[in-house]
């Protein structure tokens, strides 16, 4: 590092230095959200969430007309992999939208509404505590500080199914 003549940093190259800290803060907790998103995409019960909703193949012709914006597992892993997440909330809004549209999709009660409830939950729980870790100025470094720290906020992903409240046994998770 340049030192001046009292041996010391000038003012220019320590803030340079803090912002050095902050760009790495921020791609460790990235790289923890990645490691969120891979022990989710592990997990057996949840293969109805790591690839897109086959709305076609499956019949499910009103799914785009309810789900406006459509999210996987699979799909934040490939945007996480292209650095294509400016900091950890953009990514935890992703994460929320599959559990949103799934609920969104799929009737309250039912089996795929139930796990996509439960992923929300144990989602949120480690996302306090990455926000506990880094901070919600480094969490949430290019995100707008409303809406994208603590609670969930996302704008809903969608999951296989029939949120007409009705009873239809074509219930999807994604």
């Amino acid at each position: 590092f340049p030192i001046n003549k009292n041996n010391t940093m000038s003012d220019s190259d320590a803030s340079f230095n803090d912002a050095d800290a902050t760009a790495q803060d921020i791609a460790d907790s990235l790289r923890k959200m990645n490691k969120v998103v891979n022990n989710l995409m592990a997990r057996a019960d949840c293969i109805p969430f790591r690839e897109p909703v086959d709305w076609k193949g499956l019949q499910l012709y009103d799914y785009p007309k309810i789900i406006t914006k459509m999210m996987d597992l699979g799909t934040i892993k490939s945007k996480l992999e292209k650095s294509k997440y400016s900091d950890a909330s953009q990514v935890a809004n992703d994460i929320r939208l599959v559990w949103k549209n799934c609920m969104t999709y799929n009737a309250d009660g039912s089996d795929f509404y139930r796990l996509a409830e439960s992923y929300s939950k144990r989602f949120e729980e480690r996302y306090v505590k990455l926000l506990d870790e880094f901070g919600e100025d480094v969490v949430c470094a290019y995100s707008s500080k409303t809406g994208s720290g603590r609670g969930s906020g996302g704008h809903g992903s969608g999951t296989r199914g029939n949120n007409n409240k009705g009873n239809n046994n074509n219930n999807i998770n994604n």
